[in-house]
């Protein structure tokens, strides 16, 4: 009888002794499950000043920037956002070539003239110009080439260079101290 109550006595123990580890184990599980819930979703739900404020270029369509919070998946203007929200558009990151129509890619049409699109000419000259302009004459079915002929010179660079020719002018004329 001693013996069958010593050997429960110790079987007690020794069960007591694995509660207590198995309930550590449960607690570290539960601890690790909540930190990674919290991670989960600190991501998702990402906290808007982490995002750097965008600020456009002088005379750049904001519409030819991808939204940084659309991007981040936290904008919440839809359509009424002033920036784009086309993720196509971060690839074309590069500027345009001003020289070659885009819409020629396949080939030029045989009912397209020579003949440079005015609206074109404008969009260029006040740097409205870009990957989402599209002519008011018609968009892409505008019968006008929408590439500037080779060498020509922009009004803009004609005004910065008659500048830069009338300042280096001026510093010619000014009289030196010996004269």
């Amino acid at each position: 009888m001693n013996q069958v109550k010593s050997q429960v006595m110790q079987g007690n123990a020794k069960g007591g002794e694995q509660k207590r580890i198995a309930d550590e184990y449960k607690a570290k599980e539960e601890k690790k499950k909540e930190l990674e819930q919290k991670m989960l979703l600190s991501t998702l739900f990402k906290s808007v000043s982490a995002i750097q404020q965008q600020a456009l270029k002088e005379g750049e369509d904001p519409k030819s920037v991808l939204c940084a919070y659309f991007k981040a998946g936290v904008c919440e203007k839809g359509k009424k956002c002033k920036y784009s929200h086309d993720l196509e558009l971060e690839g074309k990151s590069a500027k345009i070539d001003i020289y070659s129509d885009p819409r020629d890619r396949n080939g030029k049409p045989p009912e397209r003239t020579e003949i440079t699109c005015t609206h074109f000419l404008d969009a260029v000259e006040k740097n409205l110009y870009g990957w989402l302009w599209e002519c008011p004459n018609g968009g892409d079915k505008c019968v006008y080439t929408h590439a500037l002929p080779p060498g020509y010179v922009l009004q803009r660079e004609k005004k910065e260079l008659e500048k830069a020719r009338l300042a280096a002018d001026d510093d010619s004329e000014e009289l030196t101290i010996e004269e």
